[in-house]
């Protein structure tokens, strides 16, 4: 896999927020709150794979927030809130390596896409 292929898909991880948004023709796809969540797109001679894991943490209401939840990373905006346990990022069937440190602080994603865009030649 080259270089290029490998910066993008590092860029799609730190642009991960509770608003996660990629664009690769494909509309948005919710996140699930617990469990897997698959997104894929395809440029040219790319194929790029996402897979989102997730769990649920109970972390009281919207009154009475846990104080132990936002240790865990809770963003308390969703109750129970979601946490992300692994990101997947596959290149062409290359499996890349996503550090967790990346994406350990990521909670209640949304919406997600892959936006693949033309490497500009400099």
């Amino acid at each position: 896999m080259n270089n290029a292929a490998r910066v993008l898909a590092f860029l799609c991880i730190l642009s991960l927020s509770s608003k996660l948004s990629f664009n690769a023709g494909q509309q948005r796809i919710a996140i699930a709150s617990t469990g897997a969540t698959l997104l894929l797109a395809k440029s040219g001679k790319s194929d790029v794979r996402v897979r989102l894991t997730t769990r649920e943490v109970q972390n009281g209401s919207p009154s009475e927030p846990s104080e132990q939840s936002r240790d865990l990373g809770c963003t308390n905006s969703r109750f129970p809130c979601s946490l992300v346990d692994v990101i997947e990022i596959f290149v062409n069937e290359e499996q890349l390596f996503v550090p967790r440190s990346v994406f350990a602080d990521l909670a209640d994603l949304a919406f997600g896409e892959i936006r693949l865009e033309k490497q500009s030649s400099s």
